[in-house]
Order: C-alpha cells, then sequence, then structure tokens
C-alpha cells in the first residue's frame, strides 16, 4: 500500500535569471489559484522568470514531503512585452497579466 494522501495538491514555484535560491513557492487546493498565485509571483520575480505548477501528495511515509505527480502549468515573465502567462490544460483558461499587472490586458 503507498503511504500518501489520496488528494492532489498543487505546488508552484518561480526560478530566473534575478531571482535568489530557489525563488517563491507555494502550495494550494485549488489548481486555478496556484496558477493566479504563480502569475503574481512571475510579476514580481521580474522579466525573464519561469515558473510550473505541479500535482503533488502528501507522502506520509516521510516528513514534510510531497509525491511529485506531473506537471500541470507552466508560465514566464516576457522580457520584451512584460506580459506574465501562466498556462495549463483544457478546461482551464491561460491565466494573463499584462505588463502593468492588470489581468486580460
Amino acid at each position: 500500500m503507498d503511504a500518501w494522501s489520496g488528494e492532489y495538491l498543487y505546488s508552484w514555484d518561480v526560478r530566473g535569471p534575478d531571482v535568489p535560491g530557489t525563488g517563491p513557492v507555494g502550495i494550494s487546493r485549488d489548481r486555478r489559484r496556484a496558477m493566479e498565485d504563480l502569475a503574481r509571483a512571475l510579476r514580481s520575480a521580474g522579466p525573464g522568470a519561469r515558473g510550473a505548477v505541479w500535482a503533488v501528495r502528501v507522502d506520509l511515509a516521510r516528513q514534510a514531503a510531497y509525491r511529485y505527480g506531473g506537471l500541470v502549468a507552466e508560465g514566464a515573465h516576457d522580457p520584451a512585452s512584460g506580459e506574465v502567462t501562466v498556462e495549463g490544460p483544457w478546461p482551464l483558461d491561460p491565466v494573463i497579466l499584462g505588463p502593468s499587472g492588470d489581468a486580460g490586458e
């Protein structure tokens, strides 16, 4: 029997040229919220930052560990346009923040 929780959570992380160390990270029970949180973190991280959202489950056999179930979405802060986009699989629409940080710009 596997020692992990049955419910998926959604873990996100940011990395990039101006992002120190591991960069911003987060976890959410809601996939859409994780995508939106990633978009906001990419905006704050600056142009050239990239990130991802992963489906994870809590590993009950190890203390403070997740088992990764697969890539859910990827995002980037475009240095040329300033736009932030996080795209995942259907049925979710992408999260797009324009250069000023407004959604759907």
